[in-house]
């Protein structure tokens, strides 16, 4: 009941982000490498010298593990020596993977065939070391989903994974081969790359095992391993208060804030209890009450515990005739107790087919949600990123537009000002009738009132050129928020294009984790548009036609102020008027000029916007390929992982009927058994009634 989830530490695709990623990992196994290991003074030695038996030793477990440590007198030395060499040799089988034919192979086939999976490591390093009397036990549990390649759900209802305990100069440790030995790579043929950039949808991932030895697994301690290993027992995790299941179900970072955070329960003493499985008659009994006290989605190995209860049983009491026993009604009880694990064994498998189906059909509903999902959110973002290509077109005609009728205003603005530069003040001459002296001040009051509404207009303009100034400071940085975000969703959703070419189902969580950043650069994309679009469109609009109105305005008030120092001129001292008149219109002047200056830099400013559309067009329409071909993509993908989820189920369900079949037969060897046993007793007791 194996599956591949073991090997996968990491999973590279060609030409995608992981490879940075994988450069830092390796750069930290290696520290973890020289700072766990150096310590342990000849250690390196042990590492190189294993490293350098040649496969000829490799015939029987006997021979290896007699090679492996010959040399070396402490069972730590001698372990990392066997540990060392399974690492370097044994490739992880990944047609195994590919097929879901994961199959019982024994570890003289796994040294012959230098090949297998995370159960064939571990059942090698237990008889390696075994040969060497060293105590290891193979391991059974689950890994974390989301350590999983394929779609995987949080059930845990029958192991998928293998490891070890070794037992170190009275301590007990934990070692993880399969982890250790290296990680699967992801080839797409030429064919497959041709389809990809034609467009086509083409799902067919081949996978490598790619050998790269390290020490991360290598005696990591319980309340690391706890993280992504949970085995099926509770005592192999090593701790006094162990995980419950439900917490492994959390999050990985979840899962590292409980053990942070949690109040310490009951003492649990783990080894009493790995004593007791070691050396019980029926170890996988003990492990089958241990996991159904523990895991209450796991029957399958607590009927399998009990299977192999009875088939041992039977064993021990084949070749004994009724007649030759002294007791008969003991063995008549016996065969009657192993009835009823029989009973309790079938029930537990049935139970475990009807787990099955429900953990079958939930991922069959997730992967149509998820397809579901992808179409939808895709949909989403095509549209508006449709809508907002059109924009740019509208936006990119506006702008020529604009910059036509500025060039055209820019040329009348500059006869306006030559015009308002050039005007004089007149005074009249002759005598006429005065007017009144309250006429003449109401007039005196109008010039000067005009004269100061225009040098306010004239500060007014002087900061709305700095507002100006501003808004254009805005727009570039907003220009440059859009680009950062758009960039950001673009290079998420390739990176989850780069996850789907890899595998569709697994790595759900890192390909739905690119996605959602995708989608909340999408959110800030379109709010950073949306707030550029407002300052380009509105702000600046109303910024330069406030600009504007305001230059009309001075106009008129000059006028206003030159018609009544005319008019004033003859009754008046009229001087200090005419002063102020002609330094605040020379002050309009310059106003004018700067608003020359706002067509130039409104001008140019246009052309750096349709050019900055234009690419932003370019962008999104790339955004459209990337969301249009996973899209594309989504249904192939879903069938590829339907396909495997039911090889994996028919494999599961046809794994229980064997175990099923098992049971029947054996079911009918102990009626047979009890018919015999019964009709002995009749006998017996007919004897002692004619006897009597």
């Amino acid at each position: 009941m194996h599956q591949i989830s073991d090997l996968n530490r990491f999973v590279i695709s060609k030409k995608t982000f992981v490879k940075p990623i994988l450069f830092i990992i390796f750069i930290a196994t290696s520290i973890f490498m020289l700072v766990g290991l150096t310590g342990y003074g000849q250690n390196e030695l042990v590492i190189e010298r294993s490293k350098k038996v040649p496969p000829g030793f490799a015939r029987t477990t006997e021979m290896l593990s007699k090679k492996l440590t010959e040399n070396w007198d402490s069972d730590e030395d001698k372990f990392l020596a066997l540990y060392t060499w399974v690492i370097h040799n044994i490739k992880y089988d990944v047609k195994q993977l590919e097929n879901y034919s994961i199959k019982h192979q024994s570890s003289q086939k796994t040294l012959k065939r230098r090949k297998g999976v995370c159960q064939h490591y571990s059942s090698l390093l237990e008889e390696l070391c075994a040969e060497a009397d060293i105590v290891c036990k193979r391991i059974d549990g689950n890994i974390d989903k989301d350590l999983w390649v394929y779609q995987h759900s949080d059930a845990y209802h029958v192991a998928d994974h293998s490891w070890n305990g070794v037992q170190l100069d009275g301590k007990w440790q934990l070692v993880d081969a399969t982890f250790d030995a290296g990680f699967v790579g992801v080839q797409h043929g030429k064919f497959a790359q041709f389809l990809r950039r034609l467009g086509i949808p083409y799902v067919n991932p081949k996978l490598k095992f790619v050998r790269a030895p390290v020490y991360t697994r290598y005696n990591m301690p319980p309340d690391e391993m706890i993280i992504d290993h949970l085995p099926v027992v509770p005592f192999w995790q090593l701790l006094h208060d162990p995980m419950p299941i439900d917490s492994f179900r959390l999050s990985l970072g979840q899962k590292r804030a409980y053990l942070r955070n949690r109040v310490e329960g009951p003492f649990y003493n783990y080894k009493d209890s790995i004593e007791h499985c070691i050396f019980h008659e029926f170890p996988d009994q003990v492990i089958g009450y241990s996991c159904s006290n523990y895991n209450d989605t796991n029957d399958f190995r607590y009927g399998f515990g009990q299977e192999r209860f009875v088939y041992e049983s039977l064993v021990k009491y084949q070749g004994t005739k009724p007649q030759d026993l002294p007791d008969c009604e003991l063995r008549y009880t016996e065969y009657d107790t192993l009835n009823y694990f029989v009973l309790e064994a079938k029930a537990a498998f049935k139970n475990q087919k009807s787990t099955e189906k429900k953990v079958h059909l939930s991922l069959l509903k997730k992967q149509k949600d998820r397809y579901k999902r992808v179409f939808r959110e895709n949909n989403k973002i095509i549209a508006k990123t449709k809508s907002a290509c059109t924009k740019n077109k509208v936006l990119i005609r506006k702008n020529k537009s604009q910059n036509k009728a500025l060039k055209i205003k820019y040329e009348k603005l500059k006869v306006a000002i030559k015009k308002q530069a050039a005007i004089q003040l007149k005074q009249k001459e002759g005598a006429e009738e005065i007017p009144p002296r309250s006429e003449l001040e109401k007039k005196l009051s109008d010039a000067n009132e005009a004269l100061a509404d225009v040098d306010r207009l004239i500060l007014q303009n002087d900061t709305l050129k700095m507002a100006l100034s501003n808004t254009f400071n805005l727009i570039d940085q907003q220009m440059e928020l859009v680009d950062s975000a758009l960039i950001n969703q673009i290079r998420c959703t390739m990176e989850s294009e780069g996850w789907l070419l890899a595998f569709y189902a697994r790595y759900d969580s890192i390909y739905l984790n690119a996605r959602i950043r995708a989608q909340i650069w999408n959110e800030a994309h379109l709010k950073h548009r949306d707030s550029l679009l407002f300052l380009v469109s509105k702000k600046v609009k109303r910024v330069v036609g406030q600009h504007y109105k305001n230059l009309s305005s001075m106009k008129r008030g000059i006028k206003t102020a030159q018609s009544l120092y005319t008019e004033l001129s003859p009754f008046v001292d009229v001087d200090e008027l005419g002063a102020n008149l002609l330094k605040l219109n020379s002050q309009a002047v310059l106003s004018f000029e700067n608003h020359l200056f706002i067509y130039d830099s409104l001008r140019e400013r246009n052309f750096d916007l349709n050019f900055w559309l234009e690419k932003n067009t370019k962008e999104q329409k790339e955004l459209i390929r990337g969301c249009a071909w996973e899209k594309s993509t989504a249904g192939p993908h879903r069938r590829f992982n339907q396909r495997f989820e039911r090889s994996r189920y028919l494999s599961q369900l046809k794994q229980i009927s064997e175990h099923q079949h098992a049971l029947s037969r054996n079911k009918a060897v102990i009626r047979g058994e009890l018919k015999a046993i019964r009709q002995e007793i009749k006998l017996r007791e007919q004897q002692d009634i004619s006897s009597q």
